[in-house]
């Protein structure tokens, strides 16, 4: 993303740094990475602003999205490929472009091959036209639900859209140590790559074998049916607890 802020009083527990961009700093400068870090792993009963979806969940801070708010497709592919080796297994990508590459198709192969998983944002157009990379195969892309499990006005959907989640209004972590709303397909993602990444852990604990398919397809069978009329989002809303209770 575009950076985490590294002291934020409720900030997540960033274990390493790299800058692939032109920016001096692993730091957010932009205000979007802070947020979508908070989501998945910030503080969690500090009594500060925030709990996350996946308590204390160690971050890695691959900062691809540079200070004015855009990226390259050699920048997310570098910093997936460096998250994997330092031993990620969720990347998350709250980032979307018309055309994908085939830099960032070969690195999304090589992470699935590596035994991680992407999730992307599917972005916020609200058109079916895929975006990248959340359309690559075996990427899961996230479409944005708002409070009554419909599509959110703006969110992206079609057959390439793998499942929706919570994206209107989540309030997380912000740079300059504050807090704060934000929505998009970018929220909603990191729903998804804390609900992965808590699927690992359990496992993880439990002593039991588990793969990136295997995390794949436990999210998008339990997820929970949209509303009647609500089409394009994949599987559903997904259901933490549902998933989670599958492990």
């Amino acid at each position: 993303d575009s950076g985490m802020q590294p002291n934020h009083p409720d900030g997540g527990l960033i274990v390493d740094a790299r800058n692939f961009t032109s920016s001096p700093t692993a730091d957010d400068v932009y205000g979007h990475g802070t947020h979508v870090g908070g989501i998945v792993g910030a503080r969690s009963n500090n009594g500060l602003g925030v709990t996350s979806v996946a308590f204390e969940c160690p971050l890695l801070n691959a900062k691809c999205i540079a200070d004015f708010g855009s990226g390259s497709f050699s920048w997310m592919a570098q910093a997936a490929i460096w998250a994997v080796q330092r031993g990620a297994k969720v990347i998350n990508f709250s980032a979307a472009a018309p055309t994908g590459s085939q830099v960032m198709a070969d690195a999304a192969k090589w992470v699935w091959d590596n035994g991680a998983i992407i999730v992307a944002a599917a972005g916020n157009q609200n058109s079916s036209v895929p975006r990248f990379p959340a359309a690559y195969p075996n990427v899961l892309a996230v479409a944005s639900t708002q409070l009554n499990d419909t599509k959110s006005p703006y969110s992206n959907y079609g057959p390439w859209v793998s499942c929706g989640a919570p994206g209107a209004n989540i309030w997380s972590t912000k740079k300059g140590s504050a807090y704060g709303y934000m929505a998009g397909t970018s929220q909603a993602a990191p729903h998804v790559s804390a609900l992965a990444a808590m699927l690992f852990a359990r496992a993880t604990a439990k002593g039991i074998p588990i793969t990136n398919q295997q995390v794949r397809d436990i999210i998008l069978r339990t997820c929970d049916a949209l509303p009647v009329g609500t089409t394009g989002l994949g599987a559903g809303r997904i259901n933490a607890y549902r998933a989670v209770s599958a492990v």
